[in-house]
């Protein structure tokens, strides 16, 4: 399994605060099955601004630390990237990094309780530069929540989806984790990740969610979840994309959702 999520560098944002944690939640991630990791260390202009040069050292001196520990973990480059109508051209240049520096795929987060009213453009402009956005847990964002048509629109129009591995198990709430099943079957979800904090604060533990997962779509579109698709995305090749609920029963999400979520 490969994790394309994760904010294991040390002492660069609410993740690891230390090499010792870093260490910690690495050792937890290699035991539970992971064989590399994306380090994605958040990105938020004017707050939190992980550029490269940052982000490289941080991960050399945690390469170092594994190899040091006989950790058997391959990582990754990487950032969380906080939608902002000017990031394009950071990424073009180099400076904000896309997952394994492949220049292909970009981890998006969005705000919590609101879907920006430019998304759907950046996504475009993003798709026209040979850039894929990758929008991360979008189980937890609350418009979603309310109106998964929007998710679905997105997802429609070409863009990714991560589902985080808590979510699908129940950790958010049951809300979250209906979501998340309902994400699954009407394949609005790309690829499964931990976005571990640390050792315990969102641990790295992608087996458990696996699992779920195949109870929920099957062993094998389980597998591309959380093997198959991460391994493209580190390589930077096309990843598989499921089929889709048909348009005219997105309606049905609602009422499913929060049927179930009342009940």
């Amino acid at each position: 399994m490969i994790d394309i999520h994760s904010h294991i560098l040390p002492g660069l944002d609410d993740g690891a605060r230390d090499l010792y944690q870093a260490l910690a939640a690495s050792y937890l991630a290699a035991e539970d099955g992971i064989r590399g990791i994306v380090c994605t260390p958040h990105w938020v202009k004017g707050k939190c601004e992980n550029t490269r040069p940052e982000v490289m050292h941080a991960l050399e001196k945690l390469k170092q630390g594994l190899d040091g520990q006989a950790i058997p973990l391959d990582l990754y480059p990487g950032t969380e990237l906080h939608v902002d109508e000017g990031m394009i051209p950071g990424i073009l240049r180099g400076e904000l990094l896309t997952l394994n520096d492949t220049g292909r795929y970009a981890l998006l987060e969005l705000p919590v309780a609101t879907v920006p009213p430019f998304l759907e453009e950046l996504l475009d402009r993003m798709r026209a530069e040979g850039i894929e956005p990758i929008i991360a847990h979008p189980e937890r964002n609350l418009v979603f929540l309310r109106r998964p048509e929007q998710l679905f629109d997105l997802i429609e129009a070409g863009a990714l989806a991560q589902l985080t591995a808590a979510s699908l198990v129940g950790h958010f709430g049951e809300r979250i984790r209906l979501f998340s099943v309902l994400m699954l079957e009407h394949g609005l979800a790309h690829v499964l990740a931990t976005d571990c904090h640390g050792p315990q604060m969102r641990s790295p533990n992608l087996s458990e969610a696996r699992k779920v997962a195949e109870a929920v779509v099957g062993v094998e579109q389980a597998r591309i979840l959380v093997s198959d698709n991460p391994r493209m995305i580190v390589a930077g090749e096309p990843v598989h994309r499921f089929d889709l609920l048909p348009v005219k029963s997105r309606k049905s999400i609602w009422r499913k959702l929060f049927s179930s979520v009342r009940g």
